[in-house]
Formats: structure tokens, sequence, C-alpha cells
């Protein structure tokens, strides 16, 4: 329990970085990751707090895996649950309640473009620092590492398949709500060309930062 403490205060405050940068991308208004703007979406429509649709997304997810996994089930996928209430609190947080963020609005595309790529440097931080623990992650990206795992399918194809599932129900729902912004935009491929990239790059820095008790799995 000694070491393994220290790796789940990691992980929730890698899941808060990574919060952020899921608040920044959103204010950035140039497009989100498939995930994010599905769920601002439908939180706009619904009118309720984007990190609460997230946290009810990743909850299903959980479920989803549950039934999957029926009797094989780790104690460490409880942890799912807790990285998730944090990471739907934190969104809502940043992105409604404080103040300087929750009223950020940039009419400059260079000043929103900047923003947009700090975001994505920030949930690269939080998402290479969750992978290097390698503990627990959220339920959405277990869900995904699990179906290609039981059903032997490969991660990029499970991955691609439920990128596009979001990004078709997003526009969707642009089409048929009125919706004040577009979450589908170049942002959106920006982000995923760029976001793995990053995280490559800084998992070999968190191998050499990182102690090895604290990256054992």
């Amino acid at each position: 329990m000694r070491r393994t403490l220290p790796r789940i205060l990691l992980n929730l405050l890698a899941v808060t970085i990574i919060a952020i940068g899921m608040t920044l991308l959103i204010k950035a208004n140039l497009g989100q990751s498939t995930v994010s703007g599905f769920s601002s979406t439908l939180a706009h429509i619904l009118n309720v707090k984007a990190g609460t649709i997230v946290f009810f997304l990743n909850l299903f997810c959980f479920i989803i895996e549950l039934i999957i996994l029926k009797k094989n089930v780790h104690w460490s996928i409880g942890l799912q649950l807790l990285l998730n209430s944090v990471f739907g609190s934190v969104v809502n947080f940043f992105l409604y309640d404080v103040p300087w963020i929750a009223n950020l609005n940039f009419n400059s595309y260079f000043q929103q473009l900047a923003l947009l790529l700090t975001a994505i440097l920030i949930m690269g931080v939080g998402v290479s620092l969750m992978l290097s623990i390698n503990l627990a992650v959220l339920p959405y990206d277990a869900l995904i590492a699990l179906i290609s795992k039981t059903y032997t399918i490969p991660f990029i194809t499970v991955r691609i398949i439920a990128d596009i599932s979001f990004i078709t129900m997003t526009l969707i729902l642009g089409f048929l709500f009125p919706v004040p912004f577009n979450a589908v935009r170049e942002g959106t491929i920006i982000f995923a060309l760029t976001l793995g990239s990053v995280i490559a790059f800084l998992n070999i820095k968190w191998k050499k930062l990182l102690p090895i008790s604290l990256r054992q799995a």
C-alpha cells in the first residue's frame, strides 16, 4: 500500500491535468476532441454542464467494462470511478466556476490557435503521466483497450471506430439543434494529429523522471 498510494495520488494529479487541458480545448473554440466535442454539444442541448456529461459517459463505459469482464474484475478497476469523478468535477469547476476561464473569449484566430496548442500540450502532459504510472485510466480509454484485447481487434481500429462514431453523433446533434459553436473543426484534426506525438515524447521524459516504483504495473 505504501507503494500504491503515491501512484494513486499521481494518477489523480494526471487526470486533473487532463481535465484542465480539456477545459482549455473547449474554450479555444476551434474544434475539440471527439469526446469533449460530443460532451459539450450534448451539454448545451440538455442545458447541463459539460463535465457532467463526461462523467455519465465514462460511467456508461465503466458499466460496459463490468459486463465484459464479468467475474474477472481486478480491484484497481474501482480507481476508474475515482478518476472519473475527479475528471468531471475539475472540468465543471474550471469551465464554469473559475471566472477568468469561464469568461475567456478570444476574437483573434491566432490567440485561439495558441490556446488550442497549449491545451494539447497540457493534455499530453496528463495523459503521458497517467500512462507512465500504468495503474488506471479513465473508463472510456479502458473500455477501448478491453474491447481490443477481448475480441482481438487492433487497438487503433477500435479507437478509430469510436472516434468516428462520436464525430458523427456530434455532427448530427449540431445539425438537429441550434448549437452556438462548432465542436468539429480544424482544431479536431490538429488535436488528432499532434496529441499522440506529444504523448510519445513526454513518455520518454517521464521514464527518466519517475522512479521505477512509481512506474511498475
